[in-house]
């Protein structure tokens, strides 16, 4: 029988381009189980036998702030330090998010990250009227997206 291992330690790297996007790496390595339940990395280096899952998070949200701003604001528009900012902020909060999730999940003895899972991470994470508002505004937006396909 065929079984692996999710090593949860992760190599991320972090690249700032001269425009202020920021792309992630991150390569996870899986592992076939050879004895026991779990199998263990000794050392930086990945054995042979690993299979190195890599993604990359690249993208910026920054082409979002301007069009927001107009409907609240029409005549203002955000500089591009301020999108940068903002920019690593929004990052950062899902980041957080993401973490906080899959420590819930890891302590309900999930393997999947569900809808409840970020939910309650949310709630955990932001502040009272906050963290409503961001769990209403996400159920309104999954709920639009299912219907529209």
């Amino acid at each position: 029988m065929n079984q692996f291992a999710v090593q949860m330690t992760y190599n991320s790297m972090w690249h700032v381009s001269e425009r202020g996007n920021v792309n992630l790496s991150i390569h996870i390595w899986r592992l076939p189980v050879t004895s026991g339940n779990e199998a263990t990395i000794n050392g930086p280096v990945p054995p042979a036998a690993a299979i190195v899952l890599s993604f990359k998070l690249s993208g910026s949200f920054t082409t979002y702030f301007p069009r927001v701003l107009r409907h609240v604001h029409k005549g203002l528009s955000p500089s591009q330090k301020t999108m940068s900012v903002m920019d690593s902020f929004i990052k950062d909060v899902f980041e957080h998010i993401a973490d906080e999730a899959s420590r819930l999940a890891r302590s309900n003895k999930c393997s999947t990250i569900m809808s409840r899972e970020i939910q309650t991470a949310m709630r955990l994470l932001l502040p009272r009227e906050i963290g409503k508002h961001a769990v209403s505004e996400a159920t309104k937006a999954i709920t639009r997206y299912t219907f529209r396909q």
